[in-house]
């Protein structure tokens, strides 16, 4: 039966942004943050379909599906698991798919459209998710918006014993994971660790063998998964960490500091992090000619502490 525990915020570990804030000792330190809502399904025999159907639906606007899988109980059976969600997610996407393409084809509209559903029916019906189907970028725009699950792209997460560096993963659970991205961390270790004071957590990820928490190593294939980057700001105020998409334009990074820097942008002034921690200032960056004036189009690279000038 399907449980919902709501959304948890979960903020992104960064050393950049660590050492940036012990440079300059600002008011605040704001790390960036991500959402991870927690959706539960018990597979059971004979379950009823309507379970099933609610559980499905609740995926709609997801920008990633993290599959987090038992992999180290004798009593479960992961890639089965795993078979039966994707099934069902294929199921309910075929089923908007056949009613979209038949509503425009009475409608007499959008030919090309109907041509890239019929196809992605025909993908469906060979059970394989139209996240792996080519399709030319505006009709893909077009038929997410239908709210097609099989469209989001997957991360497949393995709960692992705490030596998971000599875990080996079934090849059957690969055969069946496909295209998708597999990750291995011992999350059971993270409840462990939120009940230790700050200090004594070193301590224990050591005696683990572990660099850090296993949520951090989660985040970070999230991101990585996700296509996501990080920029700063920087000031006595506060230093700060900002996620946007690979490839970003400097005056649309500028937008997510605020809407009036996107909307007065005249120029962005740009640095690497490293620069920075080895000049120890902006100032010093700029006599150095590493500081660089960049223009609305630049494309916002990872690790840049990004200066907006505009006016509104």
């Amino acid at each position: 039966m399907a449980s919902h525990q709501g959304p948890v915020t979960v903020r992104v570990a960064d050393e950049r942004l660590d050492q940036l804030s012990e440079m300059y000792k600002p008011k605040k330190t704001t790390r960036a943050e991500i959402v991870l809502e927690e959706m539960t399904l018990e597979v059971r025999e004979g379950g009823r379909r309507n379970e099933w159907e609610r559980y499905v639906t609740r995926l709609h606007g997801s920008e990633l599906l993290v599959h987090v899988l038992d992999a180290f109980n004798s009593g479960s059976d992961p890639h089965a698991a795993l078979l039966a969600l994707d099934a069902e997610m294929m199921l309910a996407d075929l089923g908007i798919v056949e009613r979209m393409r038949e509503r425009l084809i009475k409608e007499q509209r959008e030919p090309r459209l109907v041509e890239a559903l019929a196809a992605a029916q025909k993908w469906l019906e060979q059970e394989r998710p139209l996240r792996t189907m080519d399709c030319e970028p505006d009709l893909r725009k077009a038929m997410t918006g239908f709210n097609l699950v099989t469209f989001i792209p997957q991360l497949l997460v393995l709960n692992t014993p705490e030596d998971a560096e000599e875990y080996t993963p079934d090849p059957e659970l690969l055969q069946v994971a496909g295209e998708r991205r597999v990750a291995a961390a011992p999350l059971g270790i993270a409840a462990e660790l939120a009940l230790l004071d700050p200090s004594e957590q070193a301590a224990f990820l050591a005696d683990l063998g572990m660099s850090e928490p296993a949520v951090d190593m989660l985040v970070r294939e999230i991101l990585d998964q996700l296509q996501l980057i990080q920029f700063f700001t920087v000031g006595e105020d506060e230093v700060r960490g900002w996620l946007i998409p690979r490839n970003t334009p400097a005056k649309v990074a500028a937008g997510r500091i605020h809407s009036d820097l996107a909307r007065g942008f005249i120029r962005a002034e740009v640095v690497g992090w490293q620069d920075l921690i080895k000049l120890g200032s902006l100032p010093a960056c700029r006599s150095a000619a590493l500081l660089r004036q960049e223009g609305k189009t630049y494309l916002v690279q990872d690790g840049e502490i990004m200066h907006v000038k505009f006016n509104v």
